[in-house]
């Protein structure tokens, strides 16, 4: 409900930036899942990292979490699935509100000036909103006409 300190975000500072992000696991060629799969596992066995986690691919490189314009959905709590407007064409992701501006578990999205607040409690979540049970709502547009109902998930 609009009042809700949930819903109402903290005033804040916008640094925009564009990030390269590449498609939900689930949604890519099974053979190319396989190769991501096994370039993880040869990263996990190789002693490169000292005491860091290896990159993986879904937390580390495709989809980035956060407050954002375009790029790809995540399907954290479903299984992907293709959001299709009533005229039948795939729609695509015009914004994204999601409870946090990166993951506790992993730095690959931190912003570089944030970094030295990685520690501290709550400090990817400067807008203070909740979607859902911490998570994000996306909302989705038709590309071939603007003018169709929007469609939402909540992941």
């Amino acid at each position: 409900m609009v009042g809700d300190d949930e819903y109402v975000p903290e005033p804040c500072i916008l640094h925009p930036e564009p990030v390269t992000e590449h498609e939900y696991i689930g949604l890519l060629d099974p053979g190319l899942q396989e190769r991501i799969y096994g370039w993880e596992d040869g990263q996990a066995e190789a002693d490169d990292f000292e005491d860091a986690e290896p990159p993986r691919y879904q937390t580390d490189l495709s989809t980035a979490p956060g407050w954002k314009i375009g790029g790809y959905a995540t399907w954290e709590t479903s299984d992907p699935y293709e959001v299709v407007c009533d005229c039948g064409t795939p729609m695509n992701p015009l914004l994204t509100i999601a409870s946090t501006e990166w993951e506790d578990e992993t730095m690959s999205w931190t912003p570089v000036e944030d970094r030295h607040l990685a520690e501290e409690s709550e400090a990817n979540t400067p807008t203070r909103v909740t979607v859902g049970r911490d998570g994000s709502l996306s909302i989705f547009a038709c590309p071939s006409n603007p003018t169709h109902a929007h469609q939402i998930t909540l992941q």
